[in-house]
C-alpha cells in the first residue's frame, strides 16, 4: 500500500501513522524510508530534552510493541540511554569547540535546554559576552571545594 502523499510532506499525525504502518508491515512500502521518516517526524514534533525525546520514542514503540513494551523494560531502557547519551554528546561537542568545561556549558544553557518543545523560545536571548559572564561565574562555583558550593547554594 502506498502513502497518499511522500512522507517528508505529510503532517506530523499523518507520519506518525505512515511510521507504524509501515514498521508493522515489515517495510513493504518501498517509497518510506523508515529511519528517514522517523528522523523526519522527530523534527517536526520538536522535542529538545533528552527526557521528551524518550518519551516521544516510548509513545512510538508502545504503539509498535503493544502488549510487549513496558516502560522500565530492557527496550525502554535503551531508549531512555541512547536519547541521554545523544543529548550528551551535543554538550561535550559544544564545550570541546569552544574550549569550555561541559558541565558549566550545560548549567548556563538549561533555561533554553529545558523549555518545553511545544512551546515558543524562551526569552532573553543572551549575548556572547553574557553567556561568558555566566559561564565564568558557575566555572569559579564548580572549582571552588564542595563545602564552599554547598554554602553559596544554601
Amino acid at each position: 500500500m502506498k502513502t497518499p502523499k511522500p512522507y517528508y510532506e505529510q503532517d506530523k499525525d499523518e507520519l506518525f501513522e505512515t511510521i507504524i504502518r509501515c514498521s508493522l508491515d515489515d517495510g513493504e512500502d518501498d517509497e518510506v524510508d523508515l529511519g528517514d521518516a522517523l528522523h523526519v517526524y522527530f523534527e517536526m514534533v520538536g522535542p529538545r530534552q533528552w527526557l521528551e525525546v524518550r518519551d516521544e520514542a516510548r509513545r512510538i514503540a508502545e504503539r509498535l510493541y503493544e502488549p510487549d513494551f513496558e516502560e522500565g523494560s530492557p527496550i525502554d531502557d535503551l531508549l531512555a540511554a541512547t536519547a541521554a547519551q545523544a543529548a550528551d554528546g551535543v554538550w561535550q561537542t559544544i564545550a570541546e569547540a569552544f574550549g569550555l568545561d561541559k558541565r558549566c556549558v550545560e548549567i548556563v544553557l538549561d533555561h533554553w535546554y529545558e523549555k518545553e518543545y511545544d512551546t515558543s523560545a524562551p526569552a532573553p536571548v543572551i549575548s556572547w559576552e553574557e553567556f561568558m559572564r555566566r559561564y565564568e561565574e558557575w566555572k569559579k562555583d564548580s572549582d571552588a571545594p564542595a563545602e564552599m558550593t554547598k554554602e553559596k547554594t544554601a
